[in-house]
């Protein structure tokens, strides 16, 4: 009877080890649509983030990453009190994105093969909280002299925790970084966990270099 006992309960470990190893993330064969089945890869960002060779300072000094951040801040911040899309980037305004530049932080860097730079920033966001939203993008700049000559916005996601935006911005911008689809993670599609914008009612103009919404 002991020894049945013991089989039996062999088995049942073993079927139970079974179990654990086919929900191993990354063991099935479907495309994943959710952080979810890669969290254990992407829970430690940082980690990832130089096994892929996203670090920022990887490729840009401090001094190139502020001279970066401070040409881009009057695109990504909102307008300094007193200015308009046409004149933010006037000296006079250059203290206010200075300083609203002090709360961002780069997060990924990527380059592309045609000698532009996937990037992804966040700051805090506006809330009692400490929430924090990223934002993706790509540029181009010359190199003798760092000006931006190509820029765009890709997503700006929605505020969240700052352990929660660890998992999802990295999963977001390998996506993005890769060509794949984002539209599954827009608002209308999948609430408000991932992208906040662009959506059905708003897009990026790159040539303006701003938000407006559609025209329908």
């Amino acid at each position: 009877m002991k020894f049945l006992f013991l089989r039996m309960f062999i088995s049942v470990l073993f079927t139970a080890l079974l179990s654990c190893q086919s929900a191993t993330p990354g063991s099935s064969t479907e495309s994943p649509v959710d952080p979810s089945p890669i969290q254990s890869e992407a829970a430690a960002p940082a980690k990832k983030s130089v096994e892929q060779g996203w670090l920022p300072e990887e490729y840009w000094d401090e001094a190139t990453r502020n001279t970066i951040k401070k040409q881009i801040m009057p695109y990504l911040h909102r307008l300094a009190p007193g200015a308009t899309h046409d004149n933010k980037f006037d000296e006079q305004y250059a203290g206010f994105y200075q300083s609203a530049g002090e709360t961002y932080r780069w997060r990924y860097i990527k380059p592309d093969e045609r000698g532009g730079w996937y990037w992804m920033i966040d700051r805090p966001a506006a809330s009692f909280d400490q929430s924090r939203t990223a934002i993706a993008g790509h540029l181009k700049f010359r190199e003798k002299d760092f000006f931006i000559e190509d820029y765009d916005e890709a997503f700006w996601m929605f505020k969240m925790p700052e352990d929660e935006l660890q998992v999802k911005s990295l999963y977001l911008f390998h996506l993005y970084t890769r060509g794949e689809a984002l539209e599954p993670f827009y608002r209308m599609n999948r609430g408000t966990d991932y992208i906040e914008f662009p959506d059905n009612q708003v897009y990026y103009n790159k040539k303006a270099r701003k938000w407006e919404p559609i025209v329908h």
